[in-house]
Formats: C-alpha cells, structure tokens, sequence
C-alpha cells in the first residue's frame, strides 16, 4: 500500500473495485470511461500528441492487450481519440499497475509518466496505486521483448496484435542489456535495450504499414551495411477483415554509435572556425576560391589547396555521400518487387512535383502577409527580394518538365539530413526511414528521385554552418562568414562527389549533367521552400536561414 497523500496530488484518482476492473469489465462501466476521461487529460499533454492545434474531445478503448506472461500487470490499450473538429485518431498507451514501494520510487523518478491514481478495496482495507506508461517500467519493456523472442499473438475482441521477428534475439544476460527509455522523445517513444536493441513504439497509428519497416525490412534483406538492421516488428490487425495491418512498433539492432551526424559535423566546424579564429591557419595567405556548380566541381573532385585548407571533415563528408548513394543502389536491387523496383521521373510525376512546389510557395510567402514574425534586417531584405523574383524562381522550379530524361525515382529515405545520420567514430549508419510525419502514409512510400535525399542533406549542411556562426559575435561573424561558406561548399562538393561515385553505375541517373543539375536545384528550392513554412510555425528566429538559402539558389542560377 503507498500513502493515501497521494491522493492530494493534481494526478485524477480512480475509485474502482481492482485494478483490473478499467481494462476487463469486471466492475461497472464507470470504471472504464473514469479512465477514459483520466486519458483524455494526459494524451493531450503528451511530447507524442501530434495535433496539439485541436483540442481532444474525448478517449475510447479501441482494444486492449494483456500481455502473454504475468511478472507485470500491464495491458498496451489502443484508444481512439476524437479532436474537435471530427477528426479521429488511433493511439498506442500501454500502462502498468504499481503499488507500494515501486509505485513511490516510479513516482520520484517520472511523475509526468502516471495517468491516474487507483483506490480500491482490498485485504479488508483501502488499497492505492497507480496506472503508468507502461515505457517507463522496466520490468514492462523485459516482458515486451520476451513477446517479440516469442513471437506472440495477442488477440483483443476486435482486433489482433502480433510482434514479429525477423530472426532469433540473442538477448545477453548481462547488466548492460537493462532496458531505458530514452529521454528524446518526439513523435515516438524509444527504448535502448542495453548495446543490443533499439526499440520503437509508434504513438499515433497510421492506416498501413508503416515506410520504416518496410524499407528496413527491405535493406535488411538485400544486405545494405549502413542502416541498423531491423530485428523485429508489432502490428495490429482487426480480427473482422482483411484490412492492411497498422504497424505499432519496430525493433532494430543497436549500433554503437558516438551521437548523430549533426553534433559531429557541428563540433567539427566548431573546431575548424575557432582555429580560423586563433590565427592556426596562418599557413594559409588567402581564402581559397571555389567558383562552380556543385555537381561540375564534385566530378572533377576538390582542388587540392580548399581540401587541404578545410581538413580531414572532407572525406568524412565523402564518405557520407557514399553511404548515400549505396543506399540508393540498394533500394533498386529487386526489379521483380513492384514496391521498390525503379521506374521513370515521368512527366505526369514532375508536373505533380511543379504544382506542389509552387502551391508550397504561395502558401509560405502568404503567411508572411497574413502573421509574419518580427524579421531581422537581413531576412527582411531577403524576403523582399525573393517576392520581387518570385516569377524567376517560378520558371526555375518548372525547369524539370522540359527534360528529355529526368532518369528515375525510387523509394528514398525521405527526410535525410545530418540529424537521421548515427557517426560511429569513423563511418554512418542512416536511420528513421518513415519519411517526413507532415506527409502522408502513401506520400512516404511515393517513389521519388534520389536526388531528394541529396538535397536535404545539403541543407543540412547549410543549417550546420548557419549554427555554428550564430554561436559568435557580430564582430568575430563578419570574419568567419566567408570561411563558413567556403566550408559549407567543400563538405557539400565532397558529400556529392561521394555519392556520384556510388550510382556512377546504376540507371537511376539521367544521361545529361545538365539534366542532373536541374533536378538537384529543383528539390533544393523544394526543400527551402518546405523549410520556410516549418521555420515560420516552429522557430521564427531561425527564418533568415532557408530564406537567404533560396536567395542563394536564385544567384546561382
């Protein structure tokens, strides 16, 4: 029994006749919907909750799962959630019961974790616990990846939950296969099973099965060295049709890894400008040049004098645009899988592509008229030239349907930038294949050009150099910003240079270099436009820097 001052707590308390009365129908009906209102509070507080524009209206049991084995009293429910406005939408929350001890230890250590207190009768006295997400309980995650060494299938009245595995689980016994949540957490929640496993349990359902483990399970498959291999899956099925399955979670093996690729290339340029600073690179007299196009200059490789002056980060970022581009040639291995066999960039998919865009665009520069945030001079000056060129950057974006050849698309990664990138000391692993959330499930899965991939990492790399400026003063800013630059174009010219290297030999490329060009700068304006509507609604003070990159493709043009 843990102190009934708990009930003090802002935390609902639940007054039911078991613990187990909310999941199975044991008590009145009124233990269930207490529970449902307790729900519909938490969901809506929750890092996970997608929508937080709607209010939620209410939460409905869709099914509940007890799991297979009894060391914990855990259910994973599946509730839908109806926002205002009529939308509908299915989330996952398991939740375990702990009393006594464990519940005041878990209540010290994670008390934004706890859905509701629960009284009840028992043992002839008042007996208080609580219900909890269930990822935050260890003894849960143990017993969650028993059911997936199992391959269990669970079954509810409606609907069926199976957890699938690719191969065995060899799970050591050692201390360090402990499971932990991990701490960031965005749309789903992740759990580290020791050096071993990576668990990931996705909040929100989507109708279908999800990209991730389908192009997990694909590289996996055909072998492809540089992206955790997927270990393992969950999906919930309805017991009543034949609908596609709704993927729930996905487990891949963990790779040892030193942080992501954003945090590596950040400390390296960190590294690089600070010695600019200190007069470490005396040896070299004058900024070097480098005048071209990006795909011009990463076929005829880096001169010699910038890879010297930029350093050793060159061939890490040669080495990233080669895992790219075998990713790429991977994802093209099976002509016979109607899925992820290659095919043309016709122009029916490139007049698609226009339309969006330029739908895109008139959408980010009509917010700007409509709740503008407060811009620097900068941003504001380069907004106002952008407006200005808007007819130009129009025909530029259309460029791509007056190709002969625009060579092919295929799946591709779909949000790859430096921060879907692990560094493992001296190689990548690329991560998080389900696309961007914003899209939809089957605009994830479209087969796009690969060139998509390559331009997000280019404005990755733009972002990184913006960064690391910012953490300057004005004084010491009006220094760095040519080297800045000049770093930003070698890593970019060597990340291209990498990949053209890997698809040299495949078809996925169009005949023309100038056809390449096209299409790279198209998904780089597609990609700043994109960047300018999520800066606008997510981090206003960051807007200067997809705007003075579009600026930038402008010039270059």
């Amino acid at each position: 029994m843990i102190s009934a001052s708990l009930e003090e707590s802002a935390t609902p308390v639940l007054r039911t006749t078991s613990w187990q009365a909310p999941f199975n129908g044991t008590g009145n009906g009124a233990d269930q919907r207490s529970l449902e209102h307790a729900l519909t509070a938490w969901i809506g507080r929750r890092r996970w909750y997608r929508t937080k524009t709607k209010s939620i209206f209410s939460v409905r049991y869709k099914s509940v799962f007890a799991l297979p084995f009894s060391r914990t009293r855990s259910h994973i429910a599946m509730v839908d959630v109806a926002l205002e406005g009529g939308e509908t939408a299915t989330y996952v929350v398991p939740l375990t019961f702990l009393d006594g001890d464990e519940a005041k230890q878990f209540r010290e250590r994670n008390p934004e974790q706890i859905v509701a207190l629960l009284s009840f009768a028992g043992n002839g006295k008042t007996e208080i616990g609580m219900l909890v997400d269930g990822l935050s309980v260890d003894a849960f995650l143990a017993e969650l990846l028993e059911a997936f060494e199992a391959q269990a299938t669970l079954h509810s009245e409606s609907d069926i939950l199976t957890l699938h595995r690719l191969g065995p689980l060899d799970a050591p016994r050692s201390p360090n296969f402990t499971p932990r949540r991990m701490a960031r957490e965005q749309t789903n929640t992740s759990v580290m099973y020791g050096d071993s496993f990576v668990a990931k349990i996705l909040r929100k359902l989507d109708d279908g099965v999800s990209a991730d483990v389908e192009m997990g399970r694909f590289l996996t498959e055909v072998g492809y060295a540089h992206a955790p291999a997927l270990a393992g899956w969950i999906d919930l099925k309805s017991a009543r049709d034949d609908a596609e399955p709704k993927t729930v979670g996905l487990l891949h093996v963990q790779v040892p890894n030193r942080g992501d690729a954003w945090a590596h290339a950040l400390e390296e340029l960190k590294a690089w400008l600070g010695a600019i600073l200190a007069g470490e690179r005396g040896s070299v007299p004058t900024l070097p040049a480098l005048p071209g196009r990006l795909l011009t200059l990463a076929r005829a490789g880096l001169p010699a004098n910038v890879e010297r002056t930029v350093g050793h980060y060159v061939h890490d970022a040669r080495k990233l645009g080669l895992r790219i581009g075998q990713m790429h040639v991977a994802l093209t291995s099976r002509p016979d899988d109607r899925a992820f066999s290659a095919e043309p960039l016709d122009l029916t998919t490139r007049l698609e592509l226009i339309a969006h865009a330029e739908s895109s665009l008139t959408g980010a520069l009509g917010e700007f008229t409509t709740r503008g945030p407060t811009l620097s001079p900068t941003a504001e000056s380069t907004l106002r030239t952008i407006q200005s060129r808007r007819t130009e950057l129009e025909t530029r974006l259309r460029l791509i349907a007056s190709l002969d050849d625009a060579g092919e698309k295929t799946r591709v990664h779909g949000d790859l930038h430096l921060g879907q990138v692990l560094f493992t000391g001296h190689d990548f692993m690329l991560i998080d294949f389900e696309g961007e959330p914003a899209r939809s499930l089957g605009e994830r899965k479209a087969k796009r050009s690969p060139f998509v991939d390559v331009a997000g990492m280019l404005r990755s790399y733009d972002y990184a150099a913006a960064t690391a400026l910012r953490a300057h003063a004005p004084t010491e800013r009006a220094t760095l910003i040519p080297w800045a630059t000049l770093w930003k174009r070698a890593v970019s010219v060597a990340l291209c240079e990498g990949w053209l290297d890997a698809v040299a030999n495949a078809s996925i490329l169009p005949e023309s270099v100038a056809a390449e060009r096209t299409l790279l700068d198209f998904f780089l304006f597609e990609k700043c436009i994109y960047e300018i509507g999520y800066e606008m609604n997510s981090r206003p003070d960051w807007i200067e820097i997809p705007l003075v990159g579009l600026s930038e493709l402008l010039d270059d043009g």
